[in-house]
């Protein structure tokens, strides 16, 4: 957090300002997801900021001095423009006006399954071919959000299973419970999970860093699934689509590996004789 004293006409104001995404909280996340997707210029969206995460009272805010706001405080806000790292999962869940939960996935989605994100994967880019499809972008959000499983549940993931074909059923459900602000910031969220996975495994996914509302490339993951199922390790296709999708991607790396130690022991044996 960031520790200010902001002077206005009134005084001054101590303030602590996030800076950076994982210190935000619930709201501020989900106003900086409306305003992030809200056509405004680069200066307005700025100051629109500079309101969320100071977080002041309007009639305090108003009497900043421009000058204040341009100078000190709009420069504290461009790690929001830059990119999103956020994994802490903030929206854990949304209820409807009885009281009927859908739970989403765990802080860097630590608990999907390797279908459901392939899943996820498919139905955002669908989106991005039309970003004013609202129901598509619920499809997306319904690939993450569920209800609670019947019986005991599991603590580390309270959803019932992933079935695709409820997912239209539950994509109309979310978007009524659920704010289209909040879905920007579940969106955004995944995002920043997803270049977290990025970032761990560079050679699996060979992508940089992710603009905040850069369109995905078109999802290819069959491949990888049917190079594990191959293997018969983990089973056949079906078992591997529900493996959990960090161990689907520690294989697929110790595989890597394999390979290229294989590939260095060739050419050091080729290398001896000659």
């Amino acid at each position: 957090m960031i520790d200010l004293t902001i002077y206005n006409e009134r005084g001054a104001t101590q303030k602590a300002m996030p800076g950076q995404w994982d210190e935000l909280n619930r709201q501020q996340m989900i106003a900086i997801a409306k305003a992030l997707f809200t056509p405004m210029s680069k200066a307005d969206l700025e100051v629109r900021l500079v309101a969320i995460l100071t977080d002041m009272p309007l009639a305090d805010f108003k009497a900043i001095l421009p000058e204040v706001i341009q100078e000190q405080l709009i420069p504290l806000v461009q790690w929001v423009l830059a990119s999103c790292d956020l994994t802490v999962q903030l929206l854990p869940s949304v209820k409807n006006r009885w009281g009927k939960r859908f739970y989403g996935a765990a802080t860097s989605l630590h608990n999907l399954r390797f279908f459901e994100f392939d899943c996820a994967e498919r139905e955002l880019y669908e989106w991005y071919q039309d970003t004013t499809n609202e129901r598509q972008l619920f499809r997306f959000i319904a690939c993450l959000y569920r209800p609670k499983k019947k019986g005991k549940a599991d603590e580390s993931d309270l959803r019932e299973a992933f079935d695709q074909n409820l997912t239209e059923r539950y994509a109309k459900k979310l978007q009524r419970i659920m704010s289209l602000p909040e879905a920007y910031a579940v969106l955004l969220w995944y995002k920043g999970c997803r270049q977290h996975i990025n970032d761990l495994y560079p050679r699996i996914f060979n992508s940089g860093d992710a603009e905040l509302v850069e369109a995905p490339a078109m999802p290819a993951y069959f491949g990888l699934m049917r190079m594990i199922a191959k293997e018969g390790i983990y089973g056949n296709f079906e078992q591997v689509e529900q493996m959990y999708l960090y161990t689907v991607l520690e294989e697929i790396d110790a595989t890597i590996d394999e390979r290229e130690a294989a590939e260095a022991e060739l050419e050091n044996l080729k290398s001896n004789a000659s």
